[in-house]
């Protein structure tokens, strides 16, 4: 309930989270259990489902007598609990644990509660804000609350309309979720979840889930590819679609004479490629470059023949995520149109490897007119036009205030000499800017502006 994450608890009597009242009071011994967070269809979290002390067959085999109960508790805790009647077969099961696939059986039962819950009780979808803010009480907590929603809210507004989104800040307003919180407010501001028919619950199911593949931003593991970096690229795309009308350019160039493939010109299915695009395009990062992974013969160099390591993992792992019943907000869409949004993310996931920045940047540079007013005439361009866009929208703190964009810079550095540290460790030389004891990144910017990022930007 705090954490809002799924956990396993494999010896609940040597978990300092576990409280023994109930257990002392009633004579049962809790050995391990799972936990699952049931979330309202906006995000917020109403409860948690849990799984107590497997048995050998199984919590929910024939024989199995189990009882669910929801309780008004101060956490609104939900308890899922399988028990054997008899001490022979307690014993026998003293040393059984719960499994991740146990877990993850758990969670799509918890998603499933959540919306029945939901659904009886009148809970409805909200910007996700800290736990401290969930009191029934007005006290001068509940009112800084009161102004935290309304400063989530004014913040998700104010970015929707202007180039400009801290998403640091929207991380320490939502309790770091703000891949959670921006992904579906930009689905439904845009009208796509309307124009497409697309399951609301599972969108959020699905923004919640992908947000738990990147490393916090709040004392995080990951300073700089983490949730608030997808989402500051998240918005950063939305902002070049918006006010530069680039979906509208590239879908003339892929209109198809086909309904069932959405190639209608409209932009729509392009937007949303280009939003779930930025959205997985660092899916489940460590922090580690490709040439890293590569000349440590790590599992993913090795599963995709060092090719766009990241990348390629990026975007296969989080379109089976979405593919997973219980997150496929896009069950909806007829084949052909989900295939396209699929080649298309893909593409723009791909595209944002350094390695593959030159020639990207050169094959655009050689399509361009020699008077302005560029609009693409066939797929090979749209696709070129949309990836410059992810490019860009990847560097898109470059383009805020500042003091801002520092920040941003100083947790880069800090990734950057934690895989430093690694290099020196595996006996490896250590990569450019990378080496603590000499000048890093923060100390790089204005030739890093001149020749990377003002030329990128300029061009589109």
């Amino acid at each position: 309930a705090t954490t809002g994450e799924p956990v396993i608890i494999r010896d609940a009597y040597k978990d300092p989270r576990f409280n023994q009242t109930v257990d002392k009071s009633t004579g049962y011994r809790t050995r391990s259990m799972i936990c699952a967070p049931l979330r309202a269809r906006g995000g917020s979290l109403i409860g948690v489902a849990q799984l107590i002390n497997k048995v050998r067959e199984g919590a929910l085999a024939p024989k199995a007598r189990c009882s669910f109960s929801l309780s008004a508790a101060d956490d609104a805790e939900l308890c899922f609990s399988a028990t054997r009647a008899t001490s022979k077969k307690a014993a026998d099961d003293t040393e059984l644990r719960f499994s991740a696939d146990e877990l993850l059986f758990l969670q799509v039962f918890a998603a499933q509660a959540a919306t029945a819950v939901a659904a009886s009780t009148g809970f409805e979808a909200r910007a996700e804000i800290p736990e401290s803010c969930d009191g029934p009480h007005e006290t001068d907590e509940s009112r800084k609350c009161e102004n935290a929603t309304d400063t989530v809210q004014e913040l998700l507004e104010e970015g929707f309309e202007t180039w400009e989104l801290d998403t640091l800040k929207l991380a320490e307003l939502t309790d770091d979720k703000p891949l959670s919180t921006l992904g579906p407010f930009l689905f439904g501001k845009l009208g796509l979840v309307e124009h497409f028919g697309l399951d609301e619950r599972k969108l959020g199911a699905f923004f919640t889930e992908l947000e738990l593949g990147y490393d916090r931003a709040l004392a995080g593991e990951v300073p700089y590819h983490n949730r608030a970096h997808v989402a500051a690229v998240l918005h950063g795309m939305h902002s070049l679609l918006k006010h530069c009308g680039l979906a509208e350019l590239a879908a003339r160039a892929l209109e198809e004479d086909s309904r069932e493939a959405l190639a209608d010109g409209s932009g729509k299915l392009e937007t949303m490629a280009c939003l779930l695009a930025a959205a997985v395009h660092d899916y489940e990062h460590r922090g580690l470059n490709n040439d890293f992974l590569v000349k440590t013969s790590d599992e993913k160099a090795i599963r995709y023949n060092d090719q766009h390591v990241n990348e390629n993992h990026h975007a296969a792992a989080a379109l089976a995520l979405l593919l997973r019943p219980e997150f496929n907000f896009l069950s909806a869409l007829p084949k052909k149109a989900f295939a396209r949004l699929r080649k298309l993310v893909i593409e723009l996931v791909l595209g944002t490897d350094m390695a593959r920045s030159s020639t990207i940047i050169e094959s655009f540079k050689s399509i361009l007119p020699a008077e302005p007013g560029f609009s693409p005439s066939n797929e090979k361009e749209a696709v070129l036009l949309l990836q410059m866009a992810m490019k860009c929208s990847d560097l898109s703190h470059l383009a805020l205030p500042w003091e801002l964009h520092l920040s941003w810079v100083r947790r880069l550095e800090a990734e950057f000499f934690a895989q430093g540290d690694l290099e020196k460790e595996f006996g490896l030389p250590v990569s450019f800017l990378m080496d603590r004891n000499k000048p890093g990144a923060s100390e790089s910017q204005a030739g890093f502006f001149d020749f990377v990022v003002l030329p990128l930007f300029r061009l589109l």
